[in-house]
């Protein structure tokens, strides 16, 4: 859902016990004067990621779609994958490939699990029925690795869904977030120039 700057900043403001219109912070002399409201807008973006990579899963709605050009790698009895994330993403929201029984459970590089994948040994690593993807950084850029898939017949993505880096449009400045989390984005701004102010 697209969410305007005047909305953010006023639900901010409200929660800050500030008027609804505007005010300086300092004395309005000052060649340095700052307002709240240019306050709030420099923290929206920041803002809006951290409350996207701290939402749970279920609050974070469908997502975009990318473009998943898988690289095989194949071993004895089934092989894996990996594709390129896009350039603005953020957080996965479901990556599926279509001999699956359901969606990866994505890990990091740093669980413990990780280094069980690329096993030749298919009951160690991911398979079909508890698929398993990780975030990794490649010489290219991040990409999502995944674990693991058949051999017969190729499989292919099923779904590849992201949530991307959320930005403010400049031309009519609004920002786009799931239905949700406009309230988690208010108060974190709040509680982030409490501290600050």
């Amino acid at each position: 859902m697209l969410y305007h700057l005047s909305d953010i900043c006023r639900g901010v403001r409200l929660l800050l016990h500030e008027n609804l219109r505007t005010e300086a912070l300092i004395d309005a002399a000052d060649i340095d004067t700052l307002m709240l409201d240019d306050l709030i807008a420099g923290q929206v973006e920041r803002a809006a990621s951290e409350v996207l990579l701290a939402a749970p899963h279920a609050l974070l709605e469908e997502g975009l779609p990318f473009c998943a050009d898988v690289v095989w790698h194949r071993q004895p009895c089934h092989q894996w994958g990996h594709v390129l994330l896009p350039d603005d993403y953020l957080r996965l929201v479901t990556f599926r490939m279509s001999d699956w029984h359901r969606a990866a459970t994505l890990i990091t590089p740093d669980d413990v699990r990780y280094q069980w994948q690329q096993s030749r040994y298919p009951g160690i690593c991911g398979n079909p029925q508890n698929p398993i993807a990780a975030e990794v950084t490649y010489a290219e850029g991040r990409v999502l690795e995944f674990y693991s898939c058949r051999l017969h017949p190729c499989p292919h993505v099923l779904h590849a869904r992201y949530i991307p880096i959320p930005r403010l449009h400049p031309a009519d400045r609004t920002i786009h977030l799931p239905r949700r989390l406009f309230d988690p984005l208010v108060s974190h701004i709040a509680k982030t120039l409490n501290f600050e102010l």
